[in-house]
């Protein structure tokens, strides 16, 4: 039961919110900031103290906005001068997963990322799972090495 809940809630969780900000925009189409745009991010997984670690690669678009940029429910501080970003989920994301006993599963992410150019970046992804206690699961984390490129 521990490996279904947590397997449909990195499910529902990861996989909408992270890999697929795809509005139907290819990756290079853009009108914003230079930084800003679509991009297909690849995910590799370093380290993991869930069950499951799903595979996240997709297309992201990332808005930068003066001195914010933003990734899906994720934003943070933006240094153009580095060309650095940071961030983290605005409010954690949560569904029941098992409404009749009480569990539900909540997440938040975190990025931190570098651009080499305007049309690549490199750096980190992190994703945090909490669940209440009708759940019978443990929280766990997972991080990733990432890169995105136009």
């Amino acid at each position: 039961m521990r490996t279904a809940c947590f397997l449909l809630a990195a499910l529902l969780f990861v996989l909408p919110a992270c890999s697929a900000e795809d509005d139907g925009t290819k990756p290079g189409e853009w009108d914003g900031s230079e930084y800003g745009g679509a991009f297909y991010v690849t995910f590799a997984l370093v380290e993991t103290s869930c069950a499951v670690a799903p595979p996240l690669d997709g297309i992201a678009t990332i808005e930068i906005e003066g001195d914010t940029i933003v990734w899906g429910s994720m934003r943070g501080p933006w240094d153009a001068e580095a060309r650095h970003g940071s961030g983290e989920s605005v409010a954690p994301l949560c569904i029941p997963i098992n409404p009749s006993t009480g569990c539900i599963g909540c997440s938040t992410m975190s990025f931190d990322v570098v651009y080499a150019s305007v049309d690549s970046f490199s750096g980190t992804f992190a994703t945090h799972f909490s669940y209440t206690d009708a759940c019978g699961n443990d929280s766990c984390s997972t991080y990733y090495t990432i890169s995105g490129s136009r």
